[in-house]
């Protein structure tokens, strides 16, 4: 063996054994009140934290959703725009063509009128022949009874 002793080994009664005044029950309970508080106040934190992570996670899908929506909208409108603007050309368009065509139509009729003056001025002459061609056939009837 060595010439040197190894020092004496320490039991559990020397560990237990007072070095002062024992320690106040309260006091110890204290400390594990605060130290039990601390936890919780960790805990809460930690809490707190995993919840506003949380919310951010779901604010943000929520503002991804939202300005994917107001794309869409936007593209809606856009193709809206398009066809209400479709539908205004179409609805000049056809306003221009029935004008032009009730144009055409009043003054065809006009035309018509005045040909139809025209020929009843130039039917003036046939209607006085007419009316010798009756003054006719009433003397022939006139005189055939007279033959009779």
């Amino acid at each position: 063996m060595s010439s040197q002793q190894a020092p004496p080994r320490s039991t559990p009664a020397d560990k237990r054994a007072p070095q002062g005044p024992p320690p106040d029950p309260r006091i110890r309970r204290t400390e594990q009140i605060r130290e039990l508080n601390e936890v919780v106040r960790d805990q809460r934190a930690f809490e707190l934290l995993q919840s506003t992570a949380e919310l951010e996670r779901q604010t943000k899908a929520l503002m991804e959703l939202c300005s994917h929506t107001i794309g869409n909208v936007q593209s809606q409108m856009h193709a809206m725009s398009g066809i209400t603007l479709q539908a205004v050309e179409i609805l000049a368009s056809a306003a221009e063509k029935a004008n032009a065509q009730t144009t055409k139509a009043i003054d065809e009729a006009h035309e018509f009128l005045l040909t139809a003056d025209q020929i009843s001025a130039s039917m003036e002459p046939v209607i006085q022949l007419a009316e010798q061609i009756k003054d006719v056939r009433r003397t022939l009837t006139v005189l055939e009874a007279a033959c009779e």
